[in-house]
């Protein structure tokens, strides 16, 4: 059993203690406790208390400190959005999914990523800097969403900004700031996307969109409101996170020299240093739950 303390202070996940070191702050906190008070819950600091935690059998994820009232357009986003789903509206939802990302589909998608990587990479001078960021990580996934939904991305004024900006709705409903930007930016986008939903619907092609939009599991498949959710938090997780993510896992790279050396000598183990860099340096690094 895991007992609760009860005269520790709050701890602040996104103070300025987390931000300049956050190894450095939980390995403090833990020489104090295995569990801490934050808004809303507990924090598991300890192996032991995590696996306790992970035995009840409903584990979710949860977004406890969201106000509806904010934006009722907002909230119910989020609650069609996969990410947000348990149990059997998650399992059905997932069913669908995976039939419309079939093998063929996904080989062909490796063949266009890897192409579109190439060939920023190409661009580079062969001496002096690169600006990673710029010149890689911003570009890449924008370059790879285009391809995959078969959508001219580069084309669509506004639709970077719809990312970006959509993106922040749970920060904007917990803190109550912003609100307004983000619902349009959502809007704007799910509007976007019913248009090309109408327009594949009498011409489906091969890419991602049409496959979600014909994949059925005995009769059953996507409704709009569902599609739409599912492909907009697809296009924010494939474009905003990733180009986040990149640079944190190659600064990691560089700040363990000894593991590029592996990687370099070995680049069969990208997926291991892809895994191992979200662990140590995910984005975000922490997300709330409820047991």
């Amino acid at each position: 059993m895991i007992t609760l303390p009860a005269s520790l202070p709050l701890v602040d996940l996104r103070g300025a203690a987390f931000v300049s070191d956050k190894y450095a702050e939980i390995a403090r906190l833990r020489g104090l406790g295995d569990l801490h008070p934050v808004q809303g819950g507990h924090v598991c600091l300890s192996q032991e208390a995590a696996v306790e935690v992970l035995k009840c059998r409903d584990f979710r994820f949860d977004f406890f400190q969201i106000d509806p009232n904010e934006s009722p357009y907002l909230a119910a986003s989020i609650e069609h959005e996969l990410l947000n789903m348990h149990g059997g509206p998650h399992a059905r939802l997932q069913k669908i999914v995976l039939a419309a990302l079939r093998d063929k589909v996904m080989e062909g998608l490796r063949d266009q990523i890897r192409g579109v990587a190439e060939a920023l990479i190409d661009a580079w001078p062969d001496k002096g800097q690169v600006d990673f960021c710029k010149d890689f990580a911003d570009p890449y996934p924008a370059n790879v969403l285009g391809p995959m939904f078969d959508l001219p991305y580069a084309d669509i004024d506004g639709f970077d900004d719809w990312i970006r900006i959509g993106g922040r709705k749970v920060d904007a409903l917990q803190s109550g700031e912003g609100v307004e930007a983000v619902e349009q930016a959502v809007r704007n986008m799910h509007g976007y996307l019913a248009d090309m939903l109408a327009e594949r619907r009498k011409n489906p092609g091969t890419d991602i969109f049409s496959e979600l939009m014909l994949a059925k599991i005995d009769g059953d498949q996507l409704t709009e409101t569902e599609l739409l959710s599912l492909v907009g938090e697809m296009a924010s997780a494939g474009v905003d996170t990733t180009r986040s993510q990149l640079p944190l896992i190659l600064e990691q790279l560089l700040m363990n020299p000894d593991q590029f050396a592996k990687l370099r000598a070995d680049p069969s183990r990208a997926m291991d240093a892809v895994n191992e860099g979200m662990r140590i340096a995910p984005l975000p690094w922490a997300l709330p739950h409820r047991a």
